[in-house]
C-alpha cells in the first residue's frame, strides 16, 4: 500500500490532487488509532499523509505567487490568468510555510527522518510519525537569516 501511495504521489501534478491524498491519508490516520488497529497501521498512514504534505509543499513552491491586491481589469483583457491564492487552494499560510518546510528537506535525510521513527515505534511501541516531528526536521534545513 505504501509503495502504490508514494506512486501516486510522484505523478502527482495539481495541489487539489496532492491535496485529496493528504486528506485521505489523514482520515485513514484517525481511524486506525480509533480502531485500535495498532501503530503500524497508523505509522503507515501518517507516511502517506507527510509525504503528502511534502509534495504539497514541492508545487507550492514551484507555483507562481498572486500578486496580491485587487487585479486591473487590463490584465484581464490581456489574458494574464492571475495565480490561485492559498486561500482559493483551501490552504492557510501557515500549513503553506510547514509543508514547503518539509519540502526543503533533502529527500534522503526526510526518508531516514520517517524509517528512523518506524524503528523506534516498533521498539518501543509508541512513538509516532507526526507533522510535528517533520516540522522540528524542516527547521534544521531552514536558511537562517543574515545579520549585518
Amino acid at each position: 500500500r505504501l509503495e502504490t501511495a508514494r506512486q501516486l504521489l510522484a505523478e502527482v501534478r495539481s495541489v487539489d490532487d496532492a491535496r485529496a491524498i493528504r486528506d485521505v491519508a489523514e482520515a485513514a490516520r484517525i481511524y486506525a488509532r480509533q480502531a485500535r488497529l495498532g501503530l503500524e497501521a497508523q505509522n503507515d498512514a501518517a507516511e502517506i499523509k507527510l509525504r503528502a504534505e511534502r509534495k504539497l509543499g514541492e508545487l507550492l513552491a514551484e507555483q507562481e505567487k498572486h500578486p496580491g491586491g485587487t487585479i486591473n481589469r487590463s490584465q484581464a483583457a490581456t489574458g494574464w490568468n492571475k495565480p490561485a491564492r492559498l486561500h482559493d487552494l483551501g490552504i492557510s499560510k501557515s500549513q503553506s510555510s510547514r509543508w514547503q518546510a518539509i519540502a526543503a528537506v533533502p529527500e534522503h535525510v526526510f526518508d531516514r527522518h520517517l524509517a528512523d521513527v518506524r524503528e523506534q515505534g516498533r521498539r518501543d511501541g509508541t512513538t509516532e510519525l507526526t507533522s510535528a516531528g517533520a516540522i522540528l526536521l524542516a527547521r534544521q534545513y531552514r536558511p537562517h537569516a543574515r545579520t549585518l
